[in-house]
């Protein structure tokens, strides 16, 4: 019985020793599970320009990201290269921006692109070459509406102050150009092409040395010519009653020299010294009309010359009122005139339009043949209004309308 007691005490004592034992294992796991899981560390978040201290217990990117209260949208890109998940580490983010590239060619690129110039540079399928010079490093940043040039080494030629330079430049532009080459453009000189032309392989450009200068003169002043119309000469008849004299002024001009030689200049004041003297010069207005030599005295008008009109040597009006030179047609036939007169040789048809009914006429051929005579504008027809011809002329038969065909007539209006 005694044993039994000592042996059942034995195991009740070894039972409670693994109890216990397995109590405080539990304890010390326990403690160490949240001695690990209480453990901090230092995250750094770059989101573009903004930098961000994160303290933190969580072990993945995202979810630090998501304690900084950052969120990615379409396009950004993630740099997780230097984070290490517990251990003082950093995070990048790269936002996607709008950006131009623009190679030396004046090829120009606009796209939206995250990271860095050179992912922007390989986005636009651009190759870089060892001399190829960037506005911007490789690894800078890239921010919105960011223009990132590609300069890429060429031959140019740049002529400047008398001297022709061809040598290799890696420049975009004229001026980015005349940089590279050490040229220094004054306030005044100019430059061909503009200096915001792009360059390309081979081109040539010029510098001018402009500078300003002023001086005064003495010059002619040029004298003005008055008309003076005269109606009893002929428009191709003039004749000066007044010479002209030239007069003088004292001129300050402002001079613009390019390359040692004046191109150009601005008048700046002037003075008149000697005023000058009109030339008046009389002109004829009356028309010339070339001289017609009559071949016969015979008219066939048969209403008669009135007394009242005067004749030339040459047996042609001189008292007249103006001229009228066209085409003349006869017809023939009887009957009544446009006014209400029975037709006769002498009354002619006219357009009233041009020449009013009623108005007297004399009239001969050009070439000196006919002379139709005294006449009267009685009468209308349908050329008229087609406008062929000036005037149409009665005759008594046929046979004179056929000699007399269309002809070159000159009518003198009384």
């Amino acid at each position: 019985m005694v044993e039994f007691i000592k042996k059942a005490n034995e195991v009740t004592r070894s039972i409670r020793t693994r109890f216990v034992a397995s109590i405080i294992l539990a304890v010390l796991t326990a403690g160490t599970v949240f001695a690990s899981s209480s453990i901090s560390y230092s995250v750094t978040v770059y989101d573009d320009e903004q930098e961000i201290k994160v303290v933190t217990y969580r072990n993945e990117a995202e979810d630090v990201l998501a304690q900084a209260e950052i969120t990615l949208k379409d396009g950004d890109k993630l740099d997780l290269s230097k984070f290490v998940s517990g251990k003082t580490s950093t995070i990048t983010v790269y936002r996607a921006h709008s950006v131009v590239v623009t190679d030396s060619d004046g090829r120009t690129t606009a796209l939206t692109v995250a990271g860095t110039v050179k992912d922007a540079i390989d986005a636009a399928g651009i190759e870089l070459n060892e001399k190829d010079i960037l506005n911007y490093s490789l690894d800078r940043v890239l921010t919105e509406n960011m223009g990132i040039s590609v300069l890429r080494e060429m031959n140019l030629n740049i002529v400047a102050d008398g001297q022709t330079i061809s040598m290799p430049i890696a420049a975009l532009t004229v001026k980015q150009a005349l940089e590279v080459a050490n040229i220094t453009l004054g306030e005044n000189d100019e430059v061909s092409p503009s200096l915001d032309s792009f360059v390309k392989e081979g081109d040539t450009i010029k510098v001018y040395r402009v500078t300003y200068t002023e001086g005064t003169v003495k010059e002619a002043v040029a004298y003005k010519t008055e008309i003076q119309k005269c109606n009893t000469m002929y428009t191709n008849e003039s004749e000066v009653i007044q010479k002209g004299v030239n007069g003088e002024r004292e001129v300050t001009y402002k001079y613009k020299v390019v390359d040692g030689v004046v191109s150009s200049k601005e008048e700046l004041s002037s003075t008149t010294l000697v005023e000058p003297i009109n030339q008046i010069k009389k002109v004829g207005t009356k028309k010339y009309y070339k001289k017609i030599t009559l071949k016969t005295n015979s008219a066939i008008s048969t209403l008669g010359t009135p007394d009242w009109i005067q004749f030339d040597e040459n047996k042609l009006p001189t008292n007249y009122k103006s001229i009228i030179e066209g085409k003349a047609v006869s017809y023939t036939g009887g009957g009544h005139t446009a006014t209400g007169k029975a037709v006769q040789p002498g009354y002619v048809a006219v357009n009233p339009n041009q020449i009013p009914y009623g108005t007297k006429m004399y009239i001969v051929s050009l070439d000196g043949s006919y002379v139709y005579g005294y006449c009267e504008a009685q009468d209308t027809g349908g050329f008229a209004k087609k406008g062929t011809y000036t005037v149409d002329l009665y005759m008594n038969s046929m046979e004179e309308c056929r000699a007399w065909g269309c002809r070159n007539v000159r009518i003198y209006i009384f």
